[in-house]
């Protein structure tokens, strides 16, 4: 398990510090391949696992196939970003299903993410404030924009309608994702935790989570993450709860002016209306990818999109059919419905609470952040690859505890009527 954490580290966090011509989790993610290899005959292939991979690797072919067609392959260097993307979020898939083949082993790649959520969270709140500390931290995990740089020093407040705080993820947006995904996962394993200690451990990564969140000032990660906790409040603790927090929202501006507390000067870039620059600049983005493809139907192309626009688009389904082309684009989409869709048939087939429809709630909030920004299945984000299978995983250990629970009574009701007949 040590292996295990050492690489859940190296490809969550060291992507931007290099020893050579490669990163740190690339190497991390090579030597966890050889483990992997090496201990095959141990390795779990499901084809409910494998049907995921089947799809990842078919976009990745078919983007392969995409930029030879458009010239962009030897410009785009399809082989480096391989390694240094796909191939980590595949290696990363595989690895979290041989290590969370226990119970022990979920719980501690859950208490894993949950301590890496911690720390970028106090990291956010100190960088929110300006404090030196917090910024040599974050520099650590890779060099601020210079942007962030020049933000960061002048400003002498809290920085409220600024999002330039990486945490120890290297950028705002990513940092948010993570925080909101992740912070999700924490408030919800509060539910289904059963040492006390480790539920107050799970409770304060969710609430720092949410306020760290909130110090991103990035919109849809906070509002998601807010829609999120409430899903997993209304499934852990009835619909009760929910009813009075509905009544207090509906009478509390009876009371009092909320307006005094949800402006700008408190809530910055999460007020809807805040920045129409930056929501103009990013329905140009829209217009602009969907213009480039209307030019480009078949193939797309990354790197003229890129030299059009200097950044993607900020939208996953567009980013899908520009890298991926429209075959590869297609193929990733259907990846993204099936993950929902099994997310919302857990959700509504059991209407329970647990560790597999938590990891879901927290997958696909993560996904749904995609389509406001550049971290998703195109780009290979980590964090799916690490969700999913936890959530296939559990889901197939909560089956078996459930088979091994009902055959434990069928034995019980036959040792009692074997004993009633008998008297």
């Amino acid at each position: 398990m040590v292996l295990y954490f050492l690489f859940l580290a190296s490809v969550l966090l060291l992507n931007s510090i290099h020893v050579g011509p490669f990163s740190i989790r690339v190497y991390f993610t090579l030597i966890m391949f050889l483990y992997l290899f090496c201990n095959k005959d141990k390795l779990i292939f499901n084809k409910n696992y494998n049907a995921y991979i089947y799809l990842f690797l078919s976009f990745i072919f078919f983007k392969g196939i995409a930029l030879l067609i458009n010239g962009e392959f030897i410009e785009y260097n399809f082989v480096k970003n391989f390694l240094a993307h796909e191939f980590v979020a595949i290696v990363t898939f595989y690895a979290t299903i041989y290590f969370t083949r226990t119970e022990r082993g979920i719980s501690f790649t859950l208490l894993t993410l949950s301590l890496i959520l911690l720390a970028t969270s106090i990291v956010t709140i100190l960088q929110y404030n300006n404090s030196p500390i917090g910024w040599m931290i974050g520099q650590f995990f890779g060099e601020l924009s210079e942007n962030a740089e020049m933000k960061a020093m002048s400003s002498t407040d809290e920085m409220v309608g600024i999002s330039i705080t990486p945490g120890i993820l290297r950028t705002s947006y990513g940092n948010a994702m993570f925080l909101s995904s992740i912070g999700t996962l924490a408030f919800g394993l509060i539910y289904v935790a059963r040492n006390r200690y480790v539920k107050l451990l799970h409770l304060l990564c969710g609430l720092l989570g949410l306020v760290a969140c909130f110090m991103t000032q990035q919109r849809s990660a906070f509002y998601i993450m807010l829609l999120s906790f409430s899903l997993i409040f209304y499934l852990g603790k009835g619909i009760k709860p929910l009813i009075i927090c509905l009544v207090v929202f509906i009478f509390l501006p009876s009371f009092m002016d909320l307006s005094d507390v949800l402006n700008e000067e408190t809530m910055g870039r999460l007020v809807l209306s805040h920045n129409l620059i930056t929501d103009n600049a990013r329905a140009n983005l829209t217009q602009n990818a969907i213009s480039f493809l209307s030019e480009h139907p078949f193939v797309g192309g990354p790197m003229e999109y890129f030299s059009q626009n200097g950044m993607p688009a900020h939208n996953f389904i567009l980013n899908a059919f520009i890298y991926g082309g429209l075959i590869g684009g297609l193929i990733l989409v259907v990846m993204f419905f099936k993950i929902q869709f099994l997310f919302l048939n857990t959700l509504f087939k059991f209407k329970k609470i647990s560790k597999s429809l938590i990891c879901l709630i927290a997958l696909s909030s993560f996904l749904l952040q995609g389509l406001f920004h550049n971290e998703s299945l195109v780009f290979s984000s980590t964090i799916i690859f690490i969700l999913l299978p936890l959530a296939l995983v559990s889901s197939k250990q909560e089956g078996l505890n459930q088979f091994q629970q009902n055959d434990t009574i069928k034995k019980g009701l036959q040792v009692l009527s074997g004993a009633g007949s008998n008297f």
